[in-house]
């Protein structure tokens, strides 16, 4: 009994990795196709309004769509190598463009659940990271603040420069 649980585990550990990568793959592509839904749901009302009218969720529609492709050939590039780790890309980001982007592809979702989205985004705020994870961080973070902010709610945005 002792040698057939020694030699289970690893094989149950493998598992609950693989059930644990899956729930977290399916919230990351939930994000952005909430965005894109709401950004169509938008534009269905407008149905005779112009498309240069509509082109600020035309826009967020594409970016959403290209995060979750971005998010999907991450998911195959892991799925492909086999310890699951690769070494991340660290560039100089504008932190603060990037956090303007995704509230602004967030509205239509805050919008269409009756949240008002409140940003105070300091600007040139600059740091070496790994773009695409600090995108899906904003991603996940702003998608759960106008899901739990509620009918009528506030969700609060902020990227504020700290002297230390």
């Amino acid at each position: 009994r002792f040698l057939a649980k020694m030699m289970i585990n690893p094989v149950e550990k493998a598992w609950k990795q693989q059930k644990d990568f899956i729930a977290d793959a399916s919230h990351e592509l939930k994000t952005p196709l909430t965005v894109i839904l709401a950004n169509n749901n938008i534009l269905q009302m407008y149905k005779s309004d112009t498309v240069a009218n509509q082109m600020k969720w035309i826009e967020s529609t594409q970016e959403e769509a290209t995060h979750m492709k971005e998010l999907i050939d991450d998911l195959l590039m892991l799925a492909k190598t086999e310890n699951m780790q690769e070494s991340k890309i660290y560039t100089d980001v504008d932190i603060s463009f990037l956090a303007n982007k995704i509230a602004l592809q967030f509205e239509p979702v805050a919008y269409e659940k009756g949240v008002k989205l409140v940003c105070d985004i300091d600007s040139s705020i600059r740091f070496k990271c790994d773009a695409t994870a600090i995108n899906q961080i904003m991603h996940i973070l702003l998608d759960n603040a106008v899901k739990y902010a509620g009918l009528g709610g506030e969700a609060q945005f902020s990227l504020k420069k700290r002297h230390l």
